[in-house]
């Protein structure tokens, strides 16, 4: 698959992002060295072989000006929306955006993998019976490389009949729980590497990722350097390895529920 191919179908992404973090305040403007958690973000998935657009989705809340100040300033496209249906925020950002796919990025994921998601967009461009695609399924992929693609029809179709609050907030549970309505396709590692965590949810996520980027050769990692470097310094590692995927889980247990 090439450029001039994928420019038949068009892939945005949205980054889902806020200020209001419980465990960890802010956290997706807080530095790592240079640039801010989203920044970092938001540079890598730039570097996909095959996204038309990239798109930094927040609230309307008052408490996520400095993230559309940040946006505007650093010259980053933002759409405002409703802060917790954030389901009704996607769907009201694809009528602005149009496109034939979205790919759901969250900006507390700075070690985010760009071939990760020029793979899941090569797989929907191949076999485009698939209404969902995604990495949190198989929980095979470190916490962090949460990639969720799905087609534009299935966006609008979770938004018109999802219910519970729960699946409004976390977008895609509606599509993933009702395999009899979407054709789904779960993206499994071809090494298990559920153990790593490159996500920023408490302290001890973001003192890691400062850790972890101090050894890197350049500002924007590749996925392998990063894995290289974890390999060489394990203690890295350990900084925040007593926290688990559980949060996840209990998400989907309570939405099954």
């Amino acid at each position: 698959m090439d450029k001039t191919k994928s420019d038949k179908l068009i892939f945005t992404c949205f980054i889902q992002a806020r200020m209001n973090s419980s465990r960890l305040p802010n956290k997706v403007l807080k530095p790592i060295l240079k640039k801010t958690v989203l920044e970092t973000v938001v540079e890598r998935v730039k570097k996909s072989r095959y996204l038309n657009k990239v798109i930094v989705l927040t609230s309307t809340s008052k408490k996520d000006d400095e993230i559309f100040n940040f946006c505007k300033q650093n010259f980053l496209e933002c759409f405002r929306g409703e802060e917790d249906n954030v389901l009704l925020r996607f769907y009201s950002a694809s009528l602005i955006y149009k496109s034939d796919y979205y790919i759901r990025i969250n900006a507390d994921c700075p070690f985010i993998d760009w071939n990760l998601i020029d793979l899941a967009i090569e797989i929907a461009f191949k076999n485009k019976i698939y209404d969902y695609i995604s990495t949190i399924l198989s929980n095979s992929f470190p916490t962090g490389q949460h990639i969720e693609l799905f087609k534009s029809l299935t966006l609008h179709t979770a938004n018109k009949f999802a219910t519970n609050p729960l699946e409004r907030e976390h977008v895609t549970p509606y599509i993933y729980n009702n395999k009899d309505k979407f054709k789904i396709y779960p993206m499994v590692s071809d090494i298990n590497e559920s153990s790593l965590r490159l996500t920023i949810d408490y302290p001890e996520d973001l003192v890691m990722c400062r850790e972890l980027m101090k050894k890197s050769s350049n500002d924007i990692p590749s996925f392998n350097e990063i894995k290289n470097i974890l390999k060489r310094y394990p203690e890295i590692k350990l900084i925040n390895s007593s926290f688990t995927k559980s949060q996840f889980i209990n998400i989907n247990n309570q939405i099954a529920n």
